[in-house]
């Protein structure tokens, strides 16, 4: 089971630490509103359920064993970071110019900023590492007698987790 009691407030504390995905909603909330900005977090916060998925399914062991898995996140981050600062720098070059700024979601509603905050958030090397290094500090072991191989696995320990449960270490 995941201790909440501690995860829950590391997990805010990490997410204080300005990034790519804190910018982008700043930058939604000036460009479409709070409203807008909030709605676009929930494709953020949908990536996460995917990477802490990711975490407990046993990439994060993985990366700790493999030292060739860990360079080339390291350098997908690298390239991350390189084109979103060349992105920034193109964009602000454009603003001087006297260019139109980017149009408020129209037809689509908040969906493309969801999907915005979603790709960002999935692409963003620090946030697996994070989740990678986070999550296991407050993973313990199940209970006595319990069988959670088909708990989900975020919650619970499950087959891919790489942590026994109590049947399939019993057997």
């Amino acid at each position: 089971m995941i201790n909440w009691v501690g995860f829950v407030p590391a997990a805010l504390l990490v997410s204080l630490i300005p990034g790519a995905n804190q910018l982008l909603g700043l930058s939604n909330a000036v460009r479409h509103g709070t409203m807008a900005a909030l709605a676009g977090i929930g494709g953020r916060l949908a990536a996460f359920v995917v990477l802490v998925g990711l975490v407990v399914a046993g990439l994060g062991a993985t990366l700790a064993a493999s030292a060739t898995a860990l360079t080339v996140i390291k350098w997908v981050g690298v390239g991350y970071l390189a084109w979103l600062g060349i992105s920034s720098l193109w964009q602000a070059r454009q603003a001087l110019s006297g260019a139109e700024a980017p149009p408020a979601p129209s037809g689509g509603g908040v969906w493309p900023l969801v999907g915005n905050e979603f790709v960002v958030a999935i692409s963003n090397p620090k946030a697996l590492l994070l989740f990678a290094a986070l999550l296991p500090q407050f993973a313990g072991e199940p209970g006595p007698g319990a069988d959670l191989r088909w708990a989900p696995g975020p919650t619970c320990g499950s087959p891919c987790s790489g942590r026994p449960t109590s049947a399939s270490s019993s057997s």
